[in-house]
């Protein structure tokens, strides 16, 4: 849903953390337009990892493209369309997402408190993000089709993700009882991972 940075503030890592923040997306941008102008903000100069959670894991991965990290590390997300639920493929196949109004993403429905089962900082972070970016994002994750060969990821799930839900065969850390939003709620357990990981 297009959280940006802030959703990092709960996790302390023991390496230096640079956090890429998002910009303003052009009306029907392609998501590899998007990434190519986001890549600028990162030095390649010298060895790093990227890190990316739900729709920041999907753009982590196209960033790929672009440049080498050491490491790429996917909290909460899909390495290819195939992992969405069936009817998220089919309202992505639909274009659906385009037919609703922007504001409609800024509103606290229950369903997305049961999708994402998060706590209140969500919507702190929701609530001052732009809509139309919400809609364009979520837009482009569900019509995301992975054209690179998949790299070795570093994957990061819990197990009561309900927007993408679990893949066992397919994710190396599992963290019990853990929403998508996870990353704030099991902030501890998900540091851990990613320090040992990076060691």
């Amino acid at each position: 849903m297009a959280v940006d940075e802030r959703v990092f503030k709960h996790v302390t890592l023991t390496h230096e953390f640079f956090p890429v923040t998002w910009i303003k997306n052009e009306p029907d941008e392609e998501l590899s337009s998007y990434v190519l102008r986001l890549q600028k903000q990162i030095d390649t100069s010298k060895p790093f990892a990227l890190l990316g959670v739900g729709f920041g894991g999907t753009v982590a991965q196209e960033l790929c493209k672009f440049v080498k990290p050491q490491k790429l590390i996917l909290i909460s997300t899909i390495q290819d369309q195939y992992e969405l639920r069936p009817i998220y493929r089919l309202v992505g196949k639909l274009k659906l997402i385009k037919l609703i109004p922007s504001f409609v993403f800024k509103l606290p429905f229950g369903w997305l408190k049961w999708c994402l089962a998060q706590t209140l900082h969500y919507y702190d972070i929701l609530r001052n993000t732009d809509e139309s970016f919400v809609k364009w994002a979520l837009d482009k994750t569900l019509t995301w089709q992975s054209s690179l060969t998949k790299m070795d990821a570093i994957r990061i799930h819990g197990t009561k993700d309900r927007l993408f839900p679990i893949l066992p065969n397919k994710v190396e850390h599992r963290i019990t009882n853990g929403g998508h939003f996870m990353i704030v709620d099991e902030a501890i357990a998900t540091s851990k991972i990613i320090n040992e990981e990076l060691v």
